[in-house]
């Protein structure tokens, strides 16, 4: 008969490194952590838009605050007025036929500039060391007037604000902000009404009154794209 022989290959196979098995199968095992970063970032920037939209479209009592000041320059400085000028007295020369010539002081904002009625506030304000008066005459086309000179101290210049060719203006009070007493906000108009005080105080030593006052007040604020904005 025909002698079958088995023929046997010999295949080398290359060795297997063990530390390459391991690496390979923690590489497939490590879980990919890029999806749930991204997911994080997500979720942070949705979250940090959802609380810019509320800021914005929240109308806080500190954000009208902050808006009623800006708006009203707060506080805000009263003044009151006082003429340099007084006339102590005036008398016209003697012409013909033995009359006085007729001499008149005229303003054109109708301030009365006589002394007598203001020297009982001038003495005040002269006994409190605000103002200093001194006497000056003038002589004018047959006219002779004694005028009384207001002149601001050192202690009473603490209080100027500023001064016209005519007269002085001097600090008396401020006017502040008290607080937020309201906030209705209409959603669907978009708008929002606010009550809130301001408070007179801070008086100077002009301010004859020594006011300390409550004043209610309130305003209408509009929502834009950029915010809450007082209506005009």
């Amino acid at each position: 008969g025909v002698k079958h022989e088995s023929i046997q290959e010999n295949i080398q196979e290359k060795p297997i490194n063990e530390n390459e098995t391991d690496e390979l199968s923690s590489a497939n095992n490590k879980p990919s952590h890029v999806p749930k970063v991204l997911i994080v970032i997500a979720v942070i920037l949705v979250g940090l838009f959802l609380l810019n939209n509320y800021m914005k479209n929240n109308l806080s009592e500190s954000k009208a605050k902050d808006l009623i000041v800006k708006k009203f320059n707060l506080p805000q400085i009263e003044t009151k007025k006082i003429i340099k000028q007084y006339l102590k007295s005036q008398w016209g020369d003697i012409g013909f036929f033995g009359m006085e010539k007729h001499c008149i002081v005229v303003r054109d904002d109708n301030i009365d500039v006589h002394y007598d009625a203001a020297k009982e506030n001038l003495d005040q304000l002269v006994s409190k060391g605000l103002i200093g008066i001194n006497e000056s005459t003038e002589n004018n086309d047959g006219c002779h007037y004694v005028w009384a000179n207001v002149v601001l101290t050192e202690e009473g210049r603490k209080y100027y604000v500023s001064e016209s060719q005519d007269a002085f203006e001097l600090k008396t009070d401020e006017i502040d902000f008290g607080e937020i007493t309201g906030i209705q906000i209409q959603e669907q108009q978009k708008v929002a009404y606010v009550s809130y005080t301001l408070k007179r105080g801070n008086n100077s030593p002009f301010n004859n009154e020594n006011n300390q006052e409550q004043l209610n007040r309130s305003v209408t604020f509009s929502l834009y794209e950029d915010g809450w904005r007082i209506n005009e």
